[in-house]
């Protein structure tokens, strides 16, 4: 995204005309600053569950999980650190946003990650990734 523009780019499926107004409200929030943001845009039941479904409907509450910032106002940041990247990342949302979330990480091994991941399932919550 940059002043005036907002453009997808994905390898899955391309439905820009249902993803267009996700980007220009993501755009907005944003503002004017340069970035490139790696998430997913995905819609969102009336419990704030994805829908898969609604989605490629063009339906739902449409909402952009951000999984990392890579580019700043001219600066490349995939050489950074992820936790510096992550830091970026939740000084760019706002905690008020009803368009963007950072996708949230818990780090470790053993028993938290575990309980994180149970706790996911059991609320309906799908995906998780490992770095």
């Amino acid at each position: 995204m940059s002043a005036g523009s907002a453009r997808s780019e994905g390898t899955t499926y391309d439905a820009p005309t249902t993803l267009r107004p996700a980007l220009l409200l993501v755009r907005e929030e944003l503002g004017t600053r340069d970035v490139i943001l790696d998430g997913e845009v995905v819609a969102l039941d009336e419990h704030g569950r994805q829908d898969f479904r609604a989605l490629m409907a063009g339906r739902g509450n449409l909402h952009y999980a951000v999984f990392d910032v890579l580019w700043l106002k001219g600066e490349d940041l995939r050489e950074c650190s992820l936790s510096r990247r992550k830091r970026i990342l939740s000084g760019l949302v706002k905690k008020t946003s009803t368009v963007l979330s950072p996708v949230f990480c818990v780090r470790g091994r053993g028993p938290r990650p575990i309980r994180c991941r149970r706790a996911a399932r059991s609320g309906g919550h799908r995906g998780e990734a490992a770095r």
